[in-house]
Formats: structure tokens, sequence, C-alpha cells
């Protein structure tokens, strides 16, 4: 492991430059209500929890009877008392928190690591733009910072045997499982590329090279790092429902990789910035060790396989290519002369307060209407939903997937919202998504899951190609039409004509 002189990270420059990274992130915050529906349930799931504790129990479905895990039961917590006490003001500031948290835990890791100002600085710049798409209302922003976190113990335990580092790896391993728990066992993987480095370490019993720039060489005090991967793997009983033992591997088992957004494979396409990374470490024959090797080839498989883990990819990738570009520029002293002079020119106190008072005046300027997002007619049945709690409130309602979660935080039952986990038999002996899904693709099939379900009353999209099946059936009168929804009523079999 690389080991250069230790820097103090707590002085003026250090302090200005996450001044100035926490105000671009002020300028680039959004509330993003309308882009993730999800921050509807995670509040009404915080009031729940905050009220009447966690009986593992669904009190939002009028299915009835359903078992629920509270996978992410900490972080809804948290959401819901930004928005008890400031409204969705709250929410904008908890992801203005999240966002400056994140990049000033990526600016910290970096620069403890590398020992590099300049470096560290770009790393965290960057990421600052990569990240903006990912600043949501959702619990895998913290558990970034916690995979952050985590990488940079494993060095600090490698490095300098300083056993505390063991105790933060579980602290961080039992507020992983109760933050995001279908998140947890990336924490173990996390410590893999380490244990394999050791294992083949072990067997060839010397430093040695596969290629000309692929090294395997001893990692110290492996020992200490096999004993903070046992102990955290007892983290999962400090959380309400043990689940994170099991969330992934029942998660997986449904289907929900082929429907659900996050779930699906990577459009490459979309994120070029992941194939010029690795094209950068395949052909500049940088000098790489094998568990930082192991680590890359890891993360960029789990991001090919699922959309969820780019951010990670972001995280973590980017963490290591400064690593293995830093280690580059120490052995060659023209890049490491270029670099300190960059760091002198462009990381210097005057910069950083000037630009710290341009990034301000932005600030002040963008703040306010990026924290007063209204919420879409088009996306969200805002008028129907008035109706439906004046006319409808004791009937079993359909509604779609992405509907659901502003239902139940306006305290309607819903059929079916975006705790997808939640209608799968892998969770209950239900197959409520399935059903879903299965209508969804075959839309003129919608009868029978009503019939099933004995469905009452119908929310739609009045775009969408159910609304334009469903309004010739005369077995469904229409109750309710705006300009975005409409809602039918079920027509008794004896009144139907």
């Amino acid at each position: 492991m690389d080991n250069y002189s230790d820097v103090m990270f707590f002085n003026k420059k250090n302090i200005l430059i996450i001044f100035f990274l926490m105000l671009l992130c002020l300028v680039l915050t959004k509330l993003n209500i309308n882009e993730s529906n999800d921050t509807f349930y995670l509040i009404k799931l915080g009031e729940l929890i905050s009220n009447n504790g966690i009986d593992m129990k669904d009190h939002f479905s009028w299915i009835g009877n359903l078992s629920y895990t509270y996978p992410h039961w900490l972080y809804s917590v948290i959401i819901y008392y930004f928005y008890h006490f400031f409204s969705f003001k709250g929410v904008f500031l908890l992801n203005y928190i999240s966002y400056s948290l994140i990049i000033s835990i990526i600016y910290y890791v970096n620069i403890k690591i590398n020992k590099n100002t300049f470096i560290a600085f770009l790393v965290a710049f960057i990421s600052v733009f990569a990240f903006k798409p990912f600043i949501l209302p959702r619990s895998i922003i913290f558990s970034t910072i916690i995979f952050l976190l985590e990488i940079y113990f494993i060095h600090q335990l490698i490095q300098k045997a300083q056993k505390r580092y063991i105790f933060f790896l579980f602290l961080l391993s039992v507020l992983l499982a109760n933050i995001h728990a279908s998140s947890w066992i990336m924490f173990f993987i996390l410590f893999i590329p380490f244990l394999m480095n050791a294992f083949v370490f072990k067997i060839k019993k010397k430093k040695w090279n596969i290629e000309e720039n692929v090294e395997i060489s001893q990692i110290n005090n492996i020992k200490l790092v096999i004993i903070a991967f046992i102990l955290s793997l007892f983290a999962g009983f400090f959380s309400p429902s043990r689940v994170c033992y099991t969330y992934i591997f029942r998660i997986m088992l449904g289907n929900t990789q082929n429907y659900i957004s996050e779930h699906e494979p990577l459009v490459v396409i979309r994120y070029p910035i992941v194939l010029i990374m690795l094209f950068f470490l395949y052909f500049s024959k940088v000098k790489i060790k094998m568990f930082e090797l192991f680590m890359i080839l890891g993360i960029s498989i789990m991001t090919f396989s699922s959309n969820r883990h780019i951010i990670f990819f972001y995280a973590i990738v980017f963490l290591y290519l400064s690593i293995i570009l830093m280690r580059n520029i120490h052995s060659n002293k023209r890049n490491y002369f270029t670099i300190s002079f960059l760091e002198k020119i462009f990381i210097n106190k005057k910069i950083m307060m000037i630009l710290s008072v341009i990034i301000l005046s932005i600030a002040i300027f963008f703040v306010k209407n990026n924290m007063n997002e209204e919420l879409k007619n088009d996306i969200y049945p805002i008028e129907a939903v008035k109706y439906l709690k004046t006319n409808y409130s004791d009937k079993k309602l359909f509604n779609e997937y992405n509907d659901g979660s502003y239902l139940l935080f306006n305290d309607i039952k819903v059929f079916i919202d975006s705790r997808c986990d939640l209608y799968l038999k892998e969770f209950n002996n239900i197959n409520v998504l399935d059903d879903y899904l299965e209508m969804y693709y075959k839309r003129y099939e919608y009868d029978m899951l009503f019939e099933k379900y004995d469905v009452e009353v119908i929310l739609l999209p009045k775009n969408g190609i159910t609304n334009k099946i469903i309004k010739n059936d005369l077995k469904y009168r229409l109750a309710y039409d705006d300009s975005n929804f409409v809602i039918y009523e079920r027509v008794n079999k004896d009144d139907a004509v």
C-alpha cells in the first residue's frame, strides 16, 4: 500500500475549498420533487414510524395483511422530520445537505489517501457535476457516503493498524443496515478486492507482476481487515427487521430487474464517461495494483448489470483512478512538478475566495427558485386526489405504479406503489406486482385483474393506453375527467347495458 506523508486536513486552504464546493452544490441543488415519486412514501413512512414505531406491517395498501420490512426506515424518519419542520423546503435542504456532504467526503477521502490538494479538488469538482442527476430524496446518497468512508477506513486500517477503524467500520455497517438495507451486501463486496489480493499473494509468497503494469504485493495488517469484515457481518442484528441479510437475494428472485428502470442494465450511451474511464485504464498502461483492478472491474460489472450502481461507479472508480494517477505522478518527477505548479497557480486562498464570492452571488439568484418547485399536474393526480377523497374514500382503488406514492401520501389506500418489494411473492404470499405487470403489458386483460382483486374505482392517466381502451368498455363509467387524469367506476353487472 502507498504511504506518503500524511497531511493536515483542517487548514485555511481546505476549508476555503470545501466552502467553494458547498456553494457550487447550492447553485446546482434542486428540490426534484417531480423526478422522484418515492419522496412521498418515504415521508409517509417516516411519519408512521415516528408516531407508531415499526410493527413490520404495511398500512397503506388496501390489499391487506401485507408484511413490510421497512428496508430504509432510518432515512424515512430523517426525511420526514425535514418535511415536518420545513415542508418541501426541508426536502430541498436535505438534498443540499446530501449533495454537499458527499462532495465534501469525496474531497476529504481523496486528500487523505492521495495527499495532494490539486488532485483531490479536481476529482471533487468533476464529481459535483457527475453527481448532480443523482441528488434526489433517496437513501442511496447516504449509502454512497458510507461506502467512501468504508474504503477510507480500510486503507487507514491497512496503513496504520489502528484498531479503532475496526469499530468505525462496524458502525458504518450498522448505519447502512438501517438506512438502506438493499445496499448492505455492497458493504462486504468492497472488502473482497483486498481479501483476494491477500489470498493470491499468500499463494505466490512474493511480490510479482501478472503483466507489465499489474502488480500483486503484500497488504499489511490484512488480519485486522478480516476481523473488521467478520465483525461487520453482525451489524444486521442491530436493525429492526434484520432484512439486510436476505433482502438483495429476495429482490433478485423477483422480476423487477426487467421492469423497474433503476434495476435495468446500464445503457452505456447515456453515461459515456464510464467507457472513457475504462478505456483510459486499459490503453494508458498505468501501473495498477491487483486489489485496485479487482475493485474497478467489480464495480464496473455491477454498473453494467444495473443502472442503480452508476452512482457507486462514479464515487469509487473516480477515487481509485485518482489513486492510480497520483501513484504514477509520484513516480515521474516531471509530472509531479507539473501538478505542484498547477496547485500553486489554481489552488490558493485568493482564487478560492474570489470564486466563492462569484458562486455565492449566483447561488442567491438561483436558490429561491430551486427550492420552490411546484408539483406538476401532468405527473401527479393532484385534482383527482381531491375528488377521490371526497367521493371514494372507502373504495378499492386501482392505480398505476407511479401514482401510488402520491396517493398514499394523501391518505388514500392504494393498489400498488413504488415500494416494489412489498408486492412481490418473495416478501408476501401474493403476486400483486406480477399481476399488475401482466396487465400493464397486455392492456386488454385489465378486466381480469379488476375481477381478481374486486376493484371498484380506477384512476388512470388520461393519455395512457389503458384509458384509450377502457373508455369504450360499458362495464366502466367515467366519473371524473381532467386534463391529465380520469377516474372510472366499475358498473355492477346487473346495471351494465
